[in-house]
């Protein structure tokens, strides 16, 4: 399934009434009076970046004689209070997503969409697609898309797991090795107190810079 399947609308023409939304239209907006507004707006669901549209329309059209700064953050201002709520919603997805994978969504250069934004696209436009009989995506492709999302989250979380059990194997075998085993009480009963958030009285002769360079080792936070 492509981007394009999921933000194309159905086949018949005006079938949905969804395409008949009122159009938003800012007089002082750029975007708004270009002629390119319908290419650039689709562009912006399909997942382009704001950097790469303006690239390509900069000095393309009498509202885009600037910058290509300029003309990124015009685009940038049409799409957060220009577009229909449909498209509104398909660029939501696809920034959010892309953010939490640590992309600077306004200064990026080509495209946003990940695998995660494409299947969370999947399962929206079939949620708002189910009382269509005309509909691209069907009830099974929805639901389908709905189970991959579940699966990759069970994924990440298994690897989140796994990390954090070979942290905690590092800690064990580095006291087995370092602490004397008469101290063993202690650091159980110490590891018990932090973990149900009592006051820990540390041992003067504790090494703290040491503990600092053993957190830095299996990579957990202070």
């Amino acid at each position: 399934m492509s981007v394009k399947d999921i933000v194309a609308g159905p086949d018949k023409p005006n079938s949905d009434p969804l395409n008949d939304i009122p159009v938003i239209f800012e007089p002082r907006c750029k975007v708004c009076r270009s002629d390119f507004r319908n290419v650039i707006e689709r562009l912006l669901v399909s997942g382009n970046s704001y950097v790469s549209i303006a690239k390509q329309f900069v000095n393309k059209d009498p509202e885009f004689q600037t910058s290509v700064d300029s003309l990124r953050k015009s685009i940038e201002r049409h799409r957060k209070a220009h577009l229909t709520i449909r498209d509104q919603a398909v660029r939501d997805i696809l920034e959010t997503k892309a953010r939490e994978a640590g992309v600077m969504v306004e200064t990026v250069r080509g495209q946003l969409i990940s695998e995660e934004a494409l299947l969370q696209l999947a399962v929206a436009k079939g949620t708002e697609q189910l009382s269509d009989p005309d509909s691209r995506i069907k009830y099974q492709d929805a639901i389908k898309a709905a189970e991959l999302l579940r699966d990759k989250k069970y994924e990440e979380i298994s690897i989140q797991m796994d990390i954090v059990n070979r942290q905690y194997n590092a800690i064990v075998q580095a006291c087995q090795r370092v602490v004397p085993k008469e101290l063993y009480p202690q650091l159980v009963e110490t590891a018990q107190a932090i973990f149900e958030g009592r006051t820990v009285t540390v041992d003067a002769e504790f090494n703290q810079p040491e503990l600092e360079e053993v957190r830095e080792i299996v990579g957990i936070g202070s």
